[in-house]
């Protein structure tokens, strides 16, 4: 059981794997991933990653979602550092994220369903500050009502043919990104 007080965040450092996967580990104050990897578990729950958290990835450091669909609430910050989806989708839908940061060159991979979505209709936020953002795609990587707040460069790719990457309903605030495509692959976009 971890508690931690308000205005104190939970820290990752060092090499080796982290697993939140109990529903009483809660803090408050976000979660800083320095080094290694922090990963969501199976029985994760919103108050997991803190109150109104934020999470911070380092450069070389990983923050592995591992199918928890409750990421919606997070504002994720990558600095220079890799969001991943590991693990089995425990719900029906994508791994949400409605807030992603950039402050360094990072990347992300999706081994399983990960998406920029928006929460709550919303928009999904996406500050890349001039930054390339890397996303190398195995199954689908979702854009959703995203809004680029800034512009940058979005690096995409596949690992295998099955790969898919989709934009749904605003998908065209992207405008100020420039978008590049390593591989070729199927794109499915809808206006709904």
């Amino acid at each position: 059981n971890v508690v931690i007080g308000e205005g104190v965040r939970l820290v990752k450092e060092g090499a080796g794997t982290f697993v939140a996967s109990r529903a009483d580990q809660t803090y408050y104050g976000g979660t800083h991933v320095v080094a290694g990897t922090f990963r969501c578990g199976a029985g994760a729950v919103a108050n997991e990653l803190g109150v109104d958290p934020i999470v911070v990835v380092e450069k070389d450091a990983v923050f592995d979602v591992n199918g928890w669909r409750n990421i919606a609430t997070c504002g994720i910050t990558l600095a220079g550092g890799t969001l991943t989806n590991t693990g089995y989708d425990f719900g029906s839908g994508d791994a949400q994220i409605s807030k992603l940061t950039l402050t360094a060159d990072s990347s992300v991979t999706t081994p399983h369903y990960l998406g920029l979505i928006a929460a709550n209709n919303g928009a999904a936020l996406l500050d890349l500050g001039g930054h390339t953002l890397d996303i190398s795609i195995d199954s689908l990587f979702r854009f959703s009502n995203a809004e680029a707040l800034s512009p940058g460069t979005i690096n995409i790719s596949r690992t295998t043919d099955d790969a898919l990457l989709s934009f749904v309903n605003k998908a065209s605030n992207l405008e100020n990104v420039n978008l590049e495509f390593a591989t070729r692959f199927a794109v499915y976009c809808s206006p709904r």
